[in-house]
């Protein structure tokens, strides 16, 4: 039995998910319609791509949400996730591509008392690019034993981040960003321009802490 203050590892908890492509904010009303999004959609954990530090700061601000930033990816949430460490990596260098380094986000924390992991990160477009990144990316992934909720902006899909207990949640192919997690899986999915919205429900018997 449980006393008053004790968390139930085995119970499910539902998070709302929101993975916004901001495109930079270059389109007019961008900001009004991305904080449109998270007024109106309350998610308790959010992935913002092609973002720069400074307006990931004002939305933080404005939402009183705790936040972590990389190399044009932002992660925001509310206190249903407890952070504890954040890695701000990068992804493999391209000397092709000399100043485009592109970041892999991962912020280590726990949802309702188990360990859980975010992470955020955008592949480059050409499949030379694409290939070690996507590996690095799995490798990273995939070598945690908790649950896990991975966002990613990729155009070349194939093979992905799922893998290893890590499975598609929900995906806008249109704008190529998807969303996996382990541990999780999506009881509802709404897919709005440039966005989407998930719940994710807990499943299964939690790793060890």
């Amino acid at each position: 039995m449980l006393g008053s203050r004790e968390i139930d590892p085995l119970a499910s908890t539902t998070l709302t998910l929101a993975y916004v492509r901001a495109f930079g904010l270059r389109r007019t009303g961008a900001m009004l319609s991305l904080a449109a999004t998270v007024a109106e959609t309350e998610p308790d954990v959010l992935a913002v791509c092609e973002i720069d530090a400074g307006d990931a700061f004002a939305l933080a601000t404005r939402f009183a949400r705790e936040w972590a930033y990389r190399g044009g990816q932002a992660l925001f949430w509310t206190r249903a996730f407890a952070a504890a460490t954040v890695h701000d990596l990068y992804l493999p260098f391209a000397i092709q591509r000399p100043f485009d380094r592109r970041g892999l986000l991962r912020v280590d924390g726990g949802v309702a008392g188990v360990r859980t992991a975010l992470f955020a990160t955008q592949l480059g477009a050409a499949r030379a690019f694409a290939v070690p990144e996507m590996r690095y990316a799995r490798t990273q992934l995939h070598a945690g034993t908790g649950r896990a909720i991975a966002f990613a902006q990729m155009e070349m899909a194939t093979p992905g981040l799922a893998g290893r207990g890590v499975e598609l949640l929900a995906q806008d192919e249109e704008t190529g960003i998807y969303a996996y997690a382990r541990g999780f899986g999506a009881t509802a999915i709404e897919r709005r321009p440039y966005s989407l919205i998930v719940a994710a429900a807990s499943h299964g018997v939690p790793p060890p802490q």
